[in-house]
């Protein structure tokens, strides 16, 4: 009975060490268990916000800044979001965007009828705006930093990740910008061009024109994602001094 009892506990002994070794071995290559905090809503939504953009199209780099016009309002900014959004348009929100007579209106039957007038135009500029996709904006912010002699480059200082830009007519609506890697650095040869611009600077004499592709509209947002194309450096005339492009 004893040698008996002694080789049940050898056993069961070599049994536990079996499965002490096949655990450590298993947690040397098993992956981590997934987190709760992988399923979290912001994780969830930031994934699919990085999904839908990846599909987003692209600009064209080869397309002449020439044919860019011109955004410099927040109701341009409402019809690219309609345009880019596919979503039925809400015309009479719409209207009281674009027309202060319809949004004062008190009389029902009047602001029925002025709806009716205004639809017409609403939908062509939705149209229109598909089709205007190039846009550029004039930015009378100091856009460089000090010229950095390390990298032979100014530091632009006009986009970052998670900025945005807005109209005072139509505040809702912003632009933000997405792949704005290229454009961290504004590369200039010409030591004299350099000095130039640096002096300017230190004058707050410059201003920035910056193109940009609307690429599309993040899901339920009234912002419209942009891709730039080109950045400009001016001087207050309106003279190229130099330009960033990826």
């Amino acid at each position: 009975m004893k040698y008996l009892l002694t080789l049940t506990t050898l056993s069961a002994a070599l049994a536990l060490a079996a499965c002490g070794n096949s655990d450590s071995d298993t947690s040397k290559t098993a992956s981590p268990p997934p987190s709760l905090s992988d399923a979290s809503p912001s994780k969830v939504e930031a994934k699919a916000k990085e999904t839908i953009a990846a599909k987003a199209p692209r600009g064209d780099k080869d397309k002449a800044l020439t044919d860019y016009v011109e955004l410099d309002s927040g109701k341009q900014l409402m019809f690219l979001n309609l345009a880019l959004s596919g979503m039925p348009a809400d015309y009479a929100s719409i209207a009281s965007n674009i027309s202060r007579n319809y949004s004062n209106e008190n009389d029902n039957f009047k602001k029925n009828d002025m709806l009716k007038a205004l639809k017409p135009g609403i939908d062509q500029e939705i149209e229109g705006a598909k089709e205007r996709r190039y846009v550029y904006i004039d930015v009378s912010d100091t856009p460089l930093q000090t010229f950095d002699f390390n990298q032979s480059a100014f530091p632009i200082n006009l986009l970052s990740s998670g900025s945005y830009r807005y109209f005072h007519d139509l505040s809702g609506y912003r632009a933000e910008f997405d792949h704005i890697e290229p454009f961290a650095l504004l590369k200039v040869s010409d030591e004299n061009m350099a000095r130039e611009i640096e002096q300017l600077r230190t004058k707050y004499q410059l201003q920035a024109r910056i193109y940009m592709f609307a690429m599309d509209v993040p899901v339920g947002s009234n912002n419209v994602r942009f891709e730039p194309m080109a950045i400009e450096i001016r001087d207050k005339q309106g003279r190229v001094l130099a330009t960033a492009k990826p």
